[in-house]
This record gives structure tokens, C-alpha cells and sequence, in this order.
């Protein structure tokens, strides 16, 4: 549909770059796409391929960021939309404080590392919060990248950073009006990956 695939440049590829371009001593960004056939239950390679887009940066982890701010008494929520989004959240090697989080959720100081990144992707959630707390823009990046990679073109967008992984995808209960997601959370060693990653991949035919 070629009104869904105007979406990749206008939306995914814009939001990707906008976010990495804003996290705190970034210095380097590297970004690289690729497309490959995705075989079917028969062993045989399908008319079905996946675009896959990936972008890093070596900036401030993205949940250390949000953190810091809360812990200095800095607001993290510009606005509370209307719309709420509901996260199903499959943890591995932490304990999240509810199975489920919505884009109303706005994490505390003692919210572990997994549920600051999560929150990064709802609308209206930003370090940048206190100093712009009346623009409607802030913080609408990810909630709007999401939307578009999951909801308009059926794929699915997945975060490395710090010291956890995270991928979201659709959750098939999903309606117009009751928008649902997937996010397997996943704690991985001791050893934080440098920067973020922001991996997009996306059908297409």
C-alpha cells in the first residue's frame, strides 16, 4: 500500500534520527538497512521479505537518562494524552512492579532500569519535560515511531541499551480503539552495550 510505505521516510526514518540526535553526548551515529527473503514452513523462501533499518548512536543510555532526571526532582511528563496504549510486559532476569504499563505511566525514582526505557516510548515522556512543559511535541518521537512501524506497516521495533533489550510488537487483542503491544524486556549481563540501538524491521513484498 503505497500510502503506508510514504511512512518510511516521513515518519520511521525521521523519528529514528530526530531520537538519536537528541541523547546526551552523543558524538557518532551509524545506521545501516538491509532486506531479506523469510522462508516459509516448507524450508523454501517466500514472496515475503523484511526491511530491516537500524540506527546507533554512543550516547547516554536512553533509561539512565530519564533517571536522572527524576532523581533530581526534574519532571519527565510534558502532558498526559488522551489516548492510552497498553504494554504487556514478559520480563526476563528483573521483576517489573506491574505485569502491564500504559502510555500514562510515568516511573518513579525507584523504578528499575527496564521500565525508564520502556516509558521512553510514551507520548509525552522526555528529560526534556521540565524545560519545554507546555509543548506538545516533546516527547512524542517514539510514541509516533511505534505507531507507525507496528500499527501502519506490521512490523516490529526493538531497543538495545544500557544493560537491556527490549522488542516490541503487536499483541493480537489490538483494536482501533484499545491499542495493545507486546514488549518482551529482557536484563543482560553486567556489562552495559555502549550507546543505543534502535532496530526496525518491517515487512514488505
Amino acid at each position: 500500500m503505497a500510502e503506508a510505505h510514504e511512512e518510511v521516510p516521513r515518519v520511521v526514518i525521521y523519528e529514528l534520527i530526530s531520537n538519536a540526535l537528541q541523547h546526551p553526548n552523543a558524538d557518532l551515529m551509524m545506521t545501516t538497512s538491509r532486506a531479506i527473503g523469510i522462508e516459509g514452513k516448507d524450508g523454501r523462501s517466500s514472496k515475503t521479505r523484511q526491511f530491516t533499518i537500524c540506527i546507533w548512536d554512543d550516547g547516554e543510555p536512553i533509561a539512565e537518562t530519564l533517571k536522572k532526571a527524576v532523581t533530581s526532582g526534574r519532571a519527565i511528563r510534558s502532558q498526559v494524552v488522551s489516548e492510552r496504549d497498553t504494554f504487556k510486559i514478559r520480563a526476563n532476569h528483573w521483576t517489573p512492579s506491574s505485569p502491564e504499563m500504559t502510555s500514562h505511566s510515568t516511573p518513579g525514582p525507584d523504578a528499575e532500569p527496564e521500565e525508564f526505557l520502556i516509558s521512553s516510548l510514551f507520548s509525552g515522556i522526555s528529560r526534556r519535560a521540565s524545560d519545554y512543559p507546555m509543548d506538545e511535541q516533546v516527547g512524542t518521537g517514539l510514541s509516533a515511531l511505534y505507531r507507525s512501524v507496528i500499527d501502519t506497516l506490521g512490523g516490529t521495533l526493538a531497543i538495545r541499551s544500557g544493560l537491556d533489550f527490549v522488542n516490541l510488537k503487536m499483541d493480537p487483542r489490538s483494536t482501533s480503539t484499545n491499542r495493545r503491544y507486546q514488549i518482551k524486556a529482557e536484563r543482560i549481563g553486567t556489562r552495559p552495550f555502549m550507546g543505543n540501538l534502535m532496530i526496525v524491521r518491517m515487512p514488505f513484498r
